[in-house]
């Protein structure tokens, strides 16, 4: 993937649609990557302001290139989208989240992501980040192993495969990508194979990065954040996100989304901070799935703040 075309946003259309852009409207593109999002936004209406956020450094030259046509319209911020509100303390009129691994750094052979490329096990969207995918295969015991590869990935064979992890550490180090392929085909059907080592390799992804509890977080958050008719737009790519982004916008106690309480405490249920437009998930168009096979799995849900 090139530098002059670096990455296709998913479901951009629908995203800019839904966000109903207004001139001199504020906007939090809380998931950067190479801009695409924002650029589209800045576009779409008079003196519109966005601010991003990456915890990926190595976005960073993709944001040099829009602040140097956007100036102050623009502002980067290089930090994972939990902590959006310790760099803003006003209300915005839209945010967006584009959940999962970019295509750059699935691309990026020495990222780790991807089962493609034989490279070190890494998986940290944030370089800066102390655990990897190494760290996990290698330190973490063999319930924890395969409690990690069931929960992100619901893969019947996790105690195997964890197993086998354990096994094989014991006389060497798994260090890349390949290593620990060759440690699930010994534990899976051939014809299975490509769908377990896709599972496998989501499940530590996610676990390296808290991408679940990095959601769940943001997406309470989004509350405070947003104005009264403010747009909440979230792109997701598998069902784990796809249900935490549907149970946080049932109705619900609106203190907390994701806490004990709101959950249990019956006589204390409000209706939720936001209205839902549209039921059913976007869904890319065919002529997006021919432009962009790996848009496939991805859905759009989004809501207006009430």
């Amino acid at each position: 993937m090139s530098d002059t075309n670096p990455h296709i946003p998913v479901l951009l259309n629908e995203v800019i649609k839904v966000l109903n852009i207004k001139d001199n409207g504020v906007y939090i593109d809380a998931t950067f990557g190479a801009g695409g999002y924002t650029k589209q936004i800045l576009k779409s209406a008079k003196n519109v302001k966005v601010i991003a956020f990456d915890r990926d450094k190595t976005v960073s030259k993709y944001a040099e290139k829009i602040k140097s046509e956007y100036k102050d319209n623009f502002t980067f911020i290089n930090d994972k989208f939990s902590n959006i509100p310790n760099h803003i303390n006003y209300k915005v009129d839209g945010i967006v989240f584009d959940i999962g691994v970019s295509s750059m750094q699935i691309d990026n052979t020495e990222r780790g992501f991807s089962y493609r490329f034989n490279n070190k096990l890494d998986m940290r969207m944030d370089q800066n980040s102390k655990l990897s995918a190494f760290d996990i295969v290698n330190k973490f015991n063999q319930d924890e192993i395969s409690d990690i590869i069931y929960k992100y990935s619901d893969e019947k064979k996790s105690k195997l495969i964890a197993k086998k992890i354990v096994e094989e550490r014991l006389t060497n180090q798994i260090e890349t990508t390949f290593d620990l392929i060759s440690i699930i085909e010994k534990c899976v059907n051939p014809k299975h194979r490509l769908d377990t080592i896709k599972r496998v390799f989501q499940s530590l992804r996610i676990a390296v990065n808290d991408e679940l509890n990095e959601l769940k977080i943001s997406l309470n958050n989004s509350i405070s954040l947003l104005k009264s008719e403010g747009v909440l737009a979230v792109v997701t790519f598998h069902s784990l996100e796809d249900k935490i982004v549907k149970n946080f916008l049932k109705p619900k106690s609106n203190v907390n989304r994701f806490s004990i309480e709101s959950i249990t405490n019956t006589e204390n249920k409000e209706k939720s901070p936001f209205k839902i437009i549209q039921k059913k998930c976007i869904i890319p168009s065919d002529e997006e799935l021919e432009l962009n096979p790996r848009s496939a799995s991805s859905k759009l849900r989004y809501a207006i703040k009430i």
